[in-house]
């Protein structure tokens, strides 16, 4: 063999090997949004599934919010109404964060946000928060004491960095409030307005929304963890256990704020369910966008639907229609379920902050009760 041709088979065998072994330099077409842009295989897409806390109910024509009390400050609140006058490792409340971040990234930022104040403005409402991790439950770290007189919400920010400093720790995330008032008498009340966290990695700032609330304040660990309750529309119970719009497969949902009275489409009855605005980063190439819902109307009334992608006024993309909808049900015992490719959302733009507009009407009055909303992002 001629040094030529020895060569050439060493360079040859040499980029076998490296096709066989590791990531490579091939190139392939993606057919998962309009336009299969060519991609490295060594970018990796991620899946990344999150849900809506902000949620809009026009179902008489009249906006509800129907957010959970404990996600933003928007002047509801949560009251404990077994307070204390000193700290208490076994009273508290409990906030779960679920997996909603790319695995695998150093966190440079974590903050947890709290809104709260006490009942009476001669005692400190005080609170330290107890950073731990979902899985065995097991404590990290536990915060500097935070005090307040004021009876209107105060707002602080909690430096958590050193116990969050990954995405794996923020995605199996667990926050206990322990508060206490600082008399000596007792029987003042410790409202929480809101609990979330904000945090930041090489990919952006995103702020979370806590999948789940426990009220252990009573020592009752019981008290609204186990099963989850469906979000009352009227009464607000069932603000404790799992948000209701995360899976299909426990007993939590949300209910329709009031019961769809029109018989066909009507443009201003609605539910519009609203995405984070930091889900994805901001540079993200979106490769799908997948949204997977479940409901059932109360009553047994042909009930049907259809879905719009929007961003604000604009909408992007339409699923089904007022003549032929996505999906019609007038079974109260079982959810139903559909899963839906949001074609032409294929921007993080676009993802983020993304209304779910689900348009509804009944042939007789009935409410919507709804087991399941999560909107499952594919990018990289």
């Amino acid at each position: 063999m001629s040094p030529r041709r020895a060569l050439l088979a060493l360079l040859s065998a040499g980029l076998v090997l490296a096709g066989v072994g590791g990531a490579h330099a091939a190139f392939t077409a993606t057919t998962e949004n309009p336009g299969n842009s060519i991609v490295s295989a060594t970018t990796f897409p991620t899946t990344i599934t999150t849900s809506a806390w902000d949620i809009n109910d026009y179902a008489n024509g009249v906006n509800t919010d129907r957010s959970p009390i404990w996600a933003f400050s928007d002047g509801r609140s949560y009251t404990f109404t077994d307070s204390h006058t000193s700290e208490n490792t076994n009273r508290y409340a409990r906030y779960d964060f679920g997996a909603h971040m790319k695995p695998g990234l150093a966190v440079s930022s974590a903050q947890l946000n709290v809104g709260y104040h006490g009942t009476d403005n001669s005692d400190n409402a005080c609170f330290k928060a107890n950073v731990r991790q979902i899985t065995g439950d097991t404590s990290l770290g536990t915060s500097a004491q935070q005090c307040t007189a004021a009876t209107s919400t105060t707002n602080v920010n909690v430096a958590v960095t050193t116990w969050l400093n990954t995405t794996d720790k923020v995605n199996d995330a667990r926050i206990r409030l322990n508060g206490w008032f600082t008399d000596s008498t007792g029987g003042d009340d410790w409202v929480i307005d809101k609990v979330n966290l904000t945090i930041t990695t090489t990919q952006g700032t995103v702020v979370l929304y806590p999948d789940g609330f426990v009220d252990v304040s009573d020592e009752n660990a019981s008290n609204g963890g186990a099963g989850g309750m469906c979000q009352s529309s009227q009464t607000g119970t069932g603000s404790e256990g799992p948000w209701g719009l995360l899976t299909s497969a426990d007993s939590a949902c949300l209910y329709g704020n009031a019961n769809w009275t029109t018989t066909s489409y009507n443009a201003g009855r609605y539910i519009d369910f609203v995405i984070p605005a930091s889900s994805v980063p901001a540079g993200a190439t979106i490769r799908k966008v997948t949204l997977n819902h479940a409901w059932r109307p109360l009553a047994a009334n042909n009930t049907c639907y259809f879905v719009e992608a929007r961003q604000g006024a604009s909408a992007i993309s339409t699923h089904g229609s007022s003549g032929s909808p996505l999906a019609c049900s007038s079974t109260t015992g079982s959810s139903s379920s559909q899963t839906v490719v949001l074609t032409g959302v294929d921007t993080a733009t676009e993802v983020n902050g993304l209304f779910i507009r689900l348009y509804y009407w009944s042939a007789a009055s009935t409410m919507t009760r709804h087991d399941q909303l999560t909107v499952a992002i594919k990018y990289s």
